[in-house]
């Protein structure tokens, strides 16, 4: 009986080895070689839908995108000419995390896959906005997608972000 209940332990390991396998950002691979949402992603202005002033410039640098930590940093410039940079490295725990802000205060965020490989997130900025979004991979590998809801002290709207690599 004990070795009837070792061969359904191992083959149970072996199953839920092959589902992390497969799971968003596959953990058991590394950290960027042949990850797809491992790249520079450019905000293409003309596919986004935006709401309020345009930022001049947005970059998203991914480097790492996989079911035990997401990092990234964004980067750009505002419609006003300001430039900024947020850097997030944590695990996509559901928990929140800090975000460092390049100038002012830092801020919390969250990310979790889900197993249709979308990464969901949730922040609230210093300002007191509060965003839930969901990033999407396109399945050529090419496009990456943020549907963002907002919520301000003044209102609420929904944005979507198209970035390209």
């Amino acid at each position: 009986m004990a070795g009837a209940t070792r061969r359904k332990i191992a083959l149970l390991l072996v199953v839920f080895a092959a589902v992390l396998g497969s799971l968003p950002g596959r953990a058991a691979e590394s950290k960027t070689e042949g990850n797809p949402w491992v790249a520079t992603w450019t905000l293409d202005p003309a596919l986004s839908r935006l709401a309020g002033p345009v930022p001049r410039q947005l970059r998203i640098e991914l480097a790492e995108a996989d079911a035990r930590r997401v990092r990234f940093t964004v980067a750009g410039t505002a419609a006003d000419g300001v430039a900024f940079r947020d850097t997030f490295a944590g695990p996509p725990d559901g928990s929140r995390h800090p975000v460092l802000v390049q100038s002012g205060p830092s801020y919390q965020a969250s990310f979790r896959w889900t197993a249709d490989g979308v990464l969901h997130g949730e922040t609230v900025d210093p300002q007191g906005a509060a965003k839930t979004f969901t990033v999407e991979l396109a399945k050529d590998g090419q496009t990456l997608t943020e549907r963002r809801h907002v919520k301000t002290p003044t209102g609420e709207y929904d944005l979507v972000l198209v970035f390209r690599r």
